[in-house]
């Protein structure tokens, strides 16, 4: 029996295992971002993961738990990834119901997070951005992870739908 291929966990497998149990989603892409909130002043570092269409926030690397988690299905767009003065990348995602600014520690991984978050909200992988072949095919791993998800979703929302109303060929009329 072979074992199914993974890419290594940084953070011990039980507290991995315990933020699937918790959030119900797939792992997509994960590492350090610095958030700020279009009503705050600061930026916050958070270990964050993406999954789904949802971005958890983490206190530290290891926290079973998310402190935050956000809904990013609604993104109507983002920003081009810029460099500030400490060399960190900047990008902003416009929500509908705010915005959200976000930081990484350099371009690279700004375009990195940038193209797995368009990836799975407008399910497509961006074709704008200079990313490695690398990162490109595990987007298009991602994209395809996304859309059988979705498939999924929408396939047991019909079904518990198609439960509630009987199809009209497995009613029979009763006697009167």
């Amino acid at each position: 029996r072979e074992q199914p291929e993974e890419t290594p966990q940084p953070a011990p497998r039980r507290i991995f295992q315990e933020r699937q149990r918790i959030t119900g989603l797939p792992l997509y892409f994960q590492g350090y971002l610095s958030v700020r909130h279009s009503r705050c002043q600061e930026f916050r570092v958070y270990w964050t993961e993406l999954r789904g269409t949802m971005l958890f926030f983490y206190d530290d690397k290891k926290a079973p738990t998310y402190s935050q988690k956000l809904d990013i299905s609604a993104l109507t767009s983002a920003t081009n990834v810029y460099p500030d003065e400490n060399g960190s990348a900047q990008f902003i995602l416009m929500l509908s119901n705010g915005e959200l600014e976000l930081k990484a520690n350099n371009c690279e991984c700004g375009k990195e997070w940038k193209g797995y978050i368009l990836t799975v909200t407008k399910l497509s992988v961006p074709p704008d951005e200079s990313l490695l072949p690398g990162q490109l095919t595990r987007m298009h791993e991602v994209l395809e992870k996304e859309k059988k998800r979705r498939i999924m979703l929408n396939n047991c929302s019909s079904a518990s739908l198609d439960r509630k109303i009987p199809p009209s060929s497995t009613m029979t009329t009763m006697p009167a």
